[in-house]
């Protein structure tokens, strides 16, 4: 939850959550909250959520970007008020990552900057430090303190900032070349 002033800092996270889907399992599973019902024909939200898949394959649409499969490593970013649809592909399933927020117009600018509207997955691989981000973000989320929104938001900002590193550098392979240019 959060606090009417949390919102006048220009950003503020709305939901959190992680869960693993098996093989042949419905989606989303039995305690998917009922503000975000979720169909595979679609739904829209007005907030942003950052998607991070860390296992398995699935697919992922929405008005603005075509369908496309996704897999372990992809982040996917969902728009404000963007109707879209993802789910697991049934004979894999897939372990997921999220975290929604709102925000202003500096908020709105720093998304632009990093994700293309057209192109709403980014692969950044496998990352432990952007898997450890939004375990923080769970693990604050479960408590109710002064502070906590603003807390969540700073990590908010450094998934962000991390994920605008990762997907710049994903495809640089760490040659003698490229060492000495560092």
């Amino acid at each position: 939850s959060h606090l009417p002033k949390d919102e006048s800092c220009g950003m503020f996270c709305t939901t959190s959550g992680s869960q693993a889907c098996g093989p042949e399992s419905k989606y989303p599973l039995g305690n998917h909250p009922l503000n975000y019902h979720f169909s595979k024909s679609g739904r829209i939200l007005n907030e942003y959520q950052l998607i991070y898949i860390t296992d398995g394959l699935g697919y992922f649409r929405s008005d603005t970007c075509q369908p496309i499969r996704v897999s372990a490593g992809n982040i996917i970013l969902i728009y404000p008020g963007e109707k879209h649809s993802y789910y697991p592909d049934e004979k894999t399933g897939w372990s997921e990552m999220w975290v929604g927020f709102k925000g202003d117009d500096h908020l709105d600018k720093m998304i632009s900057n990093i994700f293309n509207r057209k192109e709403c997955v980014i692969n950044i691989g496998m990352s432990d430090t952007v898997c450890d981000l939004y375990g923080r973000i769970l693990a604050l989320s479960k408590f109710e303190k002064f502070g906590t929104q603003q807390a969540i938001c700073g990590f908010i900002n450094a998934l962000l900032g991390y994920i605008s590193y990762k997907a710049a550098n994903f495809f640089i392979s760490n040659t003698k070349n490229i060492d000495k240019i560092q």
